[in-house]
């Protein structure tokens, strides 16, 4: 099966992208950004790009891959960066935990405008994840020990031709070094003047395999800022985030992240779900009227998941 996708994912650029948890965003002028966790670059030896040549295999821990309207398809990250075997975005060192490896995980992303030069912005929320095994035990050890601890905010400015330049990295209000709490990230969606953000946590009941799921709002123009954020709490709106109510629960079998959409034509809020993530096979669909109003799932699933042969 490696192989195979291995084949289809092709050359880019004289490498070839394996990744996992990916989604993607489309520009306003069509461009695609792919957007993966953990990606095996390996070199394809294509002689067009004799800058790919050298290129050592390695596994990045978050990418993109662009694909522009043209069709050409590209990395994110330039030819240096790669040759380097560097992520898209590294965790930096003083926000390091010591004693393991600290890598970002992509969450959910939107589109959206510097309100103040029209740049086309993507906002990238990114799990910082911690894993002790990895450093401790050796990368060979199968055992993983890995857990999110926090959770920040990367604005990334888009130039016509794809290319990607991170505009700033920014704390979200999950709290610093801290396993179980609610991970902010988790969904967004973006209105001219408003940032929605869905925070998940995983319900310690090891038979509950979906999170609940939080809602909180922050001014555009002050994303960076957590102190403006403000956290639904089923009336109304509150500074407090320990007062973020729950808008779907656990039990509906939704996993950690989520990608939310409006329907142009009732202007209601959906996402699709795998209920009970890697153990199920049913794929749903919840929809809400507005993103603060009760969640239902579809009452007859979209279908079920079957193994490929």
């Amino acid at each position: 099966m490696t192989d195979l996708v291995a084949r289809l994912r092709g050359d880019v650029e004289g490498r070839r992208f394996i990744g996992d948890i990916g989604f993607g965003v489309r520009m306003p002028n069509g461009t695609l950004i792919n957007l993966f966790g953990d990606t095996v670059v390996t070199p394809t030896g294509n002689p067009a790009y004799p800058g790919a040549l050298t290129q050592q295999a390695y596994v990045m821990r978050n990418s993109a891959i662009v694909m522009l309207p043209t069709g050409g398809i590209r990395s994110a990250l330039t030819n240096a960066r790669l040759l380097a075997k560097r992520s898209l975005v590294d965790v930096p060192p003083a926000d390091e935990l010591p004693g393991g490896q600290n890598f970002y995980g992509p969450l959910s992303a939107v589109v959206t405008k510097d309100l103040a030069t029209g740049t086309d912005l993507v906002l990238l929320f990114l799990a910082q994840m911690y894993d002790r095994n990895l450093k401790q035990l050796g990368s060979s050890d199968p055992t993983w020990d890995f857990a999110q601890v926090s959770s920040r905010l990367a604005t990334y400015s888009v130039a016509a031709d794809g290319s990607l330049k991170l505009v700033s990295l920014t704390r979200t209000p999950m709290a610093e070094v801290a396993p179980g709490a609610v991970g902010w990230g988790a969904g967004a969606f973006a209105t001219s003047d408003y940032l929605f953000v869905f925070g998940s946590r995983k319900l310690p009941d090891p038979y509950v395999f979906g999170s609940d799921y939080y809602l909180a709002r922050v001014p555009l123009k002050s994303r960076t800022t957590a102190s403006a954020w403000r956290f639904w709490t089923g009336s109304g709106w509150s500074t407090d985030k320990t007062r973020a109510a729950v808008v779907i629960p656990g039990s509906v079998g939704v996993e950690s992240t989520i990608a939310v959409r409006q329907d142009t034509a009732s202007k209601g809020f959906t996402f699709v779900l795998k209920k009970d993530g890697f153990i199920g096979t049913t794929i749903r669909r919840e929809r809400a009227a507005s993103l603060t109003a009760p969640w239902r799932l579809d009452i007859t699933p979209i279908g079920d998941v079957v193994k490929f042969t």
